[in-house]
């Protein structure tokens, strides 16, 4: 080949590998990404949902709204969003409440370490900010169970400042723009992305703009299936022009809970029902049946000699409820339920630390999780058929 041809093919590759470098660090030009942020900011002033923490922007609720709405759907968090504001409705007021009003309000929310982080959090702000939700990003940096993207987006959609967030439906609305496979939990990923949420931000609009990059991920750029002929910005995703969005963001695969079974012991005498309320772990602050780690194959059998070796009376099995599961962060737990009852809260039954007995017709009043929520529902249902 002649050398001026294999100079001009050099020339070719040096200017597509200059070209890609620039797309992917998103050094985009300037009237590009103009047209980018101005079709975006029209698009979500016009399609936008009508959520309640949208109403005034102000940083109590939008606070609130950020923490609910982290591993949790919008869908879901609506109705716990307005029983929250309606029973506190100020920072002052959740300082002051109780841990298990707190919880009560969470029930059914999951990831309670969330709450408890809200609780901590109100009363730093009372004593450190006069009861007012600091406007500093690093102040708010400080704030119990706040990271940089809850940090950014009260910045930037209470206070208006800009900074940039990124969160799931930011992370897949960039990767499928830059087309980028990639690990999108990765450390260098999560670098990349934060850099170009930065680059992208118009000035002034960071409040619309990165609700917009959330809002098209949530209501358009969907993980499978997205509606790209509804998309605003269709015509700059590269994902879309490669045809690559169907595994863009890259999928990466989860580890599998791990397995556990237990059994649980609802205890009930004299109108009470034996419960728990652990002060650390999982389910630390939530009141619980009792359970025992056990085997599969005679659950109950494994109940009956754990109570024994704690030297305690013997108690009469009604029945056994349909079995339960229930998906914790990293387990799957296999829940054996047994009804049972003592004929008297002897002398010698002495409670352990966390055990309670509490009265059966104000058990709703207790925050519980889940699982042990649906088996309260069952006890109660149990107590009305006994009682008629």
């Amino acid at each position: 080949m002649p050398d001026e041809h294999i100079d001009q093919y050099l020339d070719f590759f040096s200017l597509f590998f200059l070209l890609s470098d620039s797309f992917v660090s998103q050094k985009m030009l300037p009237i590009e990404l103009s047209q980018l942020q101005n079709t975006l900011l029209t698009w979500f002033a016009e399609h936008q949902r009508d959520l309640p923490w949208r109403k005034n922007y102000k940083a109590y609720g939008v606070w609130i709204s950020e923490m609910m709405l982290q591993q949790t759907r919008v869908a879901t968090v609506l109705d716990y969003y307005d029983r929250w504001m309606r029973a506190l409705p100020s920072i002052p007021s959740v300082a002051t409440a109780e841990e298990g009003t707190i919880f009560k309000l969470w029930e059914g929310l999951g990831y309670y370490a969330r709450a408890r982080n809200i609780h901590r959090a109100a009363k730093q702000i009372c004593e450190q900010h006069a009861g007012e939700f600091p406007n500093d990003y690093e102040a708010i940096r400080q704030l119990p169970g706040i990271g940089p993207y809850t940090a950014g987006a009260i910045t930037s959609i209470a206070f208006e400042q800009d900074r940039p967030i990124v969160d799931g439906n930011v992370i897949r609305v960039l990767c499928r723009l830059l087309n980028l496979d990639a690990d999108p939990k990765a450390g260098s990923t999560q670098k990349k992305l934060w850099q170009v949420a930065t680059d992208w931000l118009p000035k002034g609009r960071a409040r619309n703009f990165n609700q917009g990059l959330m809002e098209l991920g949530a209501t358009v750029c969907y993980i499978q299936q997205p509606s790209c002929l509804l998309c605003p910005i269709q015509p700059h995703c590269q994902a879309y022009i490669h045809q690559t969005t169907a595994k863009i963001p890259r999928r990466v695969q989860r580890k599998a809970p791990t397995p556990v079974t237990k059994a649980v012991l609802v205890l009930v005498c004299e109108n009470k029902v034996l419960l728990r309320r652990p002060e650390q772990g999982l389910m630390q602050g939530l009141w619980a049946f009792p359970e025992t780690l056990v085997k599969e194959e005679e659950p109950l059998v494994e109940l009956q000699a754990e109570w024994q070796r704690r030297n305690r009376p013997n108690f009469q099995l009604q029945t056994n409820w349909p079995t339960l599961t229930h998906v914790y962060t990293t387990f799957l737990a296999t829940l054996h339920p047994f009804y049972c009852t003592l004929t008297s809260i002897q002398d010698d039954f002495t409670l352990e630390a966390e055990e309670q007995w509490h009265p059966l017709p104000s058990l709703q009043k207790l925050a519980m999780a889940k699982a042990h929520g649906r088996l309260r529902q069952s006890l109660l249902n149990q107590n009305d058929q006994d009682s008629s």
